[in-house]
């Protein structure tokens, strides 16, 4: 975690701290004035729950690229926050912020065994709902949700032959080219 002395001190004595962001979006590198209501660990991750000029942010600290101390004085909590009510509620949106694509798979009958090594539990969850029943191969069809094309061919390339791709065409072209050259790869 970077910078964890500096933002648990900011934390503990409701410190202000101005930082260096690294986000996703454009730009990608912004500097906020941040008040830190609190540190959240999730699946190995620290993650910086902050009030700035509005409404309550989760920031993750491996993005932070820069860390000052702010003013002396210290600011005061929105009343009745609770951190753990707010981060039950950021993980119930969170999937859906950041799964904006959905993919339409057909998965082997080995296929979701495997699932929970290689996909996220929201996918995992998507092909327990799958609503139709297996084909004659046995192949399951499922909606899976996923962040963008690259992101869904990186991880359903790891379940090999048992999952085939059916939309969008975008992704079938990517995993096709993707096998070939594998398999030119290994044809040396």
């Amino acid at each position: 975690m970077p910078y964890p002395a500096a933002v648990a001190s900011a934390v503990w004595d409701r410190r202000a701290i101005r930082v260096r962001y690294r986000r996703w979006a454009a730009p990608q590198e912004v500097t906020r004035v941040l008040d830190p209501y609190g540190l959240v660990l999730k699946g190995g991750r620290w993650y910086l729950v902050t009030a700035a000029a509005g409404p309550v942010r989760t920031y993750r600290l491996s993005q932070i690229l820069r860390i000052e101390a702010g003013e002396e004085c210290s600011f005061g909590r929105s009343a009745g926050f609770d951190l753990a009510a707010y981060w039950a509620s950021y993980l119930t949106g969170f999937d859906t912020r950041r799964h904006r694509l959905t993919v339409t798979v057909r998965i082997s009958p080995r296929g979701p065994s495997g699932l929970p090594d290689v996909l996220e539990q929201a996918a995992v969850r998507a092909v327990e709902r799958a609503a139709e029943p297996p084909d004659a191969e046995g192949r399951t069809r499922a909606d899976i949700p996923v962040e963008s094309v690259e992101h869904a061919e990186q991880e359903l390339l790891r379940l090999g032959v048992e999952v085939e791709m059916l939309a969008p065409q975008e992704l079938r072209t990517a995993m096709a080219r993707t096998a070939e050259a594998i398999a030119r790869r290994h044809r040396r």
